[in-house]
This record gives structure tokens, C-alpha cells and sequence, in this order.
């Protein structure tokens, strides 16, 4: 357990300057976008930036994930740790999510002011009521796909160094992942319209909805951002993400294990 949390401890020290300069970007861009929607006189400006930002989220455990990992494979830390490899990854897991929430949560309370401070123009609530709990479950709703998108980003990376290790495969590498990934999504869309699927996904259904879109629109002027589309919960469905991020978790924990030199 004490090296776990010194694993945990590592890859945060790792991390944090990555964060810290991910939010001053952030921040930088909301501050400009500010002083362009007084210079205009359209809040619109601030509000679009904000929800883009915020709505971006999405792909923060990906790039946080990605750029990890690309250290990895240059210093090759990974092939000298004496923690397993399952370890390492979860570890850059946590850490991930850890700096996600920080990240969202600081870009909630952002997007939350604005709505507020611009309630009489923007015409939130005229669709929706209470712009807290929406912007709460929107952020957990990004949270849950981004780590999906974060293990997804680890299994192709996994997979493009193994396929270095391979001799004859190790110059087409690029085009067999591509290949890989077209096989893969088209493997996924037909499983996702399978019957039996969608039972399993409408299983135990839980009386809770994740925001996974978001909709500010003003029918007068035809302005319209993002849409807000509820996602109901189910145990069916949970239990399903879960097994999935978990797999692909251990499919590249092993593969990683596999691999003899990464490239």
C-alpha cells in the first residue's frame, strides 16, 4: 500500500505543472473572451467560450493520458518499475481523474457564474430550471465518458507500440492501427445494435439522468448552443461501462507486459 501511494505520489508531482498550465490556458482564453464580449457588447462571446471550454473536459483524461504516455515510451520507466503493470496504469488513472475534477469543477463554477450574472439575456432559463444541477451532472457525465476516452487512448497507444516490436509490421505501424481502430468501431457499432444489448443497457433502471449534452438556444434570434440530452442510468448500463473500462484496462496492462521495447 505504501508504494502504491508513493506510485500515486510520483506520477502527481508528474503532473501537476501539466495541470497548472492546462488552467492558465483555460483561464488565459476565458480572460480574452471577456474582454472581446464588452468590447462587442454580446455575452454571447464569454458564454460560447465557456461552454466550449467546459464542454471540452471530455477529452482532458485523453491528453492528459497521451502525453504521459509518451513519456513513458521515451524514458521506457515502465520496462525498470518494480510495480506491476496494472499498478502503473491505474495509477495514471486516478491521477487523471484526480486533475479532471480539479480542472471541471474550477470551469463549473466559471460557466455557473456567467449563466447567472447573464440570466435576463441568455436564455437559459426559459428551457431549463435549475442550472446548478445541470451543470453538476453535465460535468460527471463528461468525467464518465472522458475516462472512456482516456482508456481507449492507452489500448491504441498500447497496441502502436507493440506492433513496433513486430519486424515486419514496424513501418506500417500508423496504417495497421488505423486499420485496427476502423475493425474495432465498426465491431462496436454492430454489437451495439444488437437486441440483447440494448436489454442489458435498459436493465435496473435508476432514477437519475447524466446531463451528456447542453442546450442554450434563443428561438427569436436562432441562436442555439450544444443540446441537452438526459441519459438515463441503469445498473444494466453501469455494470457494462464498468466491465469495459476494466477490460481495456487489462488487456493493455497485459500487452504492456508483453511488449519488449517500445518505440
Amino acid at each position: 500500500m505504501n508504494s502504491y501511494k508513493g506510485l500515486l505520489k510520483k506520477d502527481w508531482l508528474l503532473s501537476k505543472n501539466w495541470m497548472m498550465i492546462g488552467l492558465f490556458i483555460m483561464l488565459g482564453i476565458i480572460l480574452i473572451s471577456w474582454g472581446f464580449s464588452q468590447y462587442y457588447d454580446n455575452p454571447y462571446i464569454l458564454f460560447g467560450v465557456c461552454l466550449t471550454i467546459f464542454s471540452f473536459h471530455i477529452f482532458y483524461i485523453f491528453a492528459f493520458f497521451i502525453s504521459s504516455l509518451i513519456l513513458e515510451g521515451k524514458t521506457h520507466l515502465w520496462l525498470h518499475s518494480p510495480q506491476s503493470t496494472l499498478a502503473l496504469v491505474s495509477s495514471k488513472l486516478l491521477i487523471a481523474v484526480f486533475i479532471n475534477v480539479i480542472s471541471i469543477s474550477i470551469f463549473s463554477l466559471i460557466l455557473y457564474v456567467v449563466l447567472k450574472l447573464y440570466k435576463g439575456i441568455i436564455p437559459y432559463s426559459q428551457v431549463y430550471t435549475n442550472i446548478s444541477v445541470d451543470i453538476f451532472f453535465y460535468s460527471i457525465g463528461i468525467t464518465i465518458i472522458g475516462i472512456y476516452f482516456g482508456v481507449l487512448g492507452l489500448f491504441y497507444w498500447v497496441v502502436y507500440q507493440s506492433l513496433g516490436s513486430v519486424t515486419f509490421l514496424k513501418k506500417w505501424k500508423g496504417i495497421v492501427l488505423i486499420v485496427i481502430f476502423l475493425i474495432t468501431n465498426y465491431c462496436i457499432n454492430k454489437i451495439s445494435q444488437w437486441d440483447v444489448y440494448e436489454s442489458i443497457l435498459q436493465f435496473g433502471p435508476i432514477p437519475i439522468q447524466l446531463v451528456t449534452q447542453f442546450t442554450i438556444g434563443d428561438q427569436e434570434s436562432g441562436m442555439s448552443y450544444f443540446g441537452l440530452g438526459p441519459e438515463m442510468l441503469s445498473v444494466g448500463g453501469i455494470a457494462t461501462y464498468v466491465t469495459v473500462v476494466l477490460g481495456i484496462i487489462y488487456v493493455s496492462s497485459w500487452l504492456i507486459d508483453k511488449v519488449v521495447e517500445m518505440t
